[in-house]
């Protein structure tokens, strides 16, 4: 089939119909493209994968709002996959910048520390006194107490039913 129209007529070439040449490359099965597929088809479906692309990359209904400085005057950012990325680089240097700023010791978080009630301190195996803890150890320490008295109110609760029952007999 020859098309009606060419715009290469008059520079000598012979006008072929899309449908008449074939794909000698090879097969690319994530697009259904196979060796032996007119030119016709080849382009249809590169353009039908370039649109979906288009699709699922369309980024006009991202809302950009936390990523930005509060700015009533600025205009909202372009939203196209690098200026987005763009954005979201940024905003994570601002926070490593405001963890590492001056003053802090370059240690992105310090685990606070927390001082014992006087009841739970005690003395550990270097015979100091213990009064403060880092925060996971003070949970972990108050933890252990917990079980400990939850164990003497389970085993206190027996020997009264124990009790009890004796006395009532």
């Amino acid at each position: 089939m020859l098309p009606t129209k060419s715009n290469t007529a008059d520079q000598g070439c012979s006008p072929v119909s899309s449908n008449c040449v074939i794909w000698q490359g090879p097969d690319l099965l994530c697009i259904n493209l196979c060796n032996g597929d007119t030119i016709s088809s080849v382009v249809f479906k590169l353009a039908q994968e370039l649109c979906d692309l288009q699709t699922q990359l369309n980024l006009t209904s991202l809302d950009l709002k936390c990523l930005v400085d509060s700015c009533i005057a600025c205009p909202e950012p372009e939203k196209t996959l690098s200026a987005v990325l763009g954005l979201l680089i940024n905003k994570v240097c601002d926070i490593e910048d405001l963890l590492t700023a001056p003053g802090s010791s370059g240690n992105p978080y310090a685990e606070p520390v927390l001082t014992l009630p006087s009841c739970m301190q005690y003395t550990n195996a270097q015979g100091q006194t213990v009064t403060n803890l880092l925060h996971s150890n003070y949970t972990l320490t108050m933890a252990t107490k917990v079980c400990q008295l939850n164990s003497s109110i389970t085993n206190h609760t027996a020997q009264i039913t124990n009790h009890e029952t004796r006395i009532g007999l």
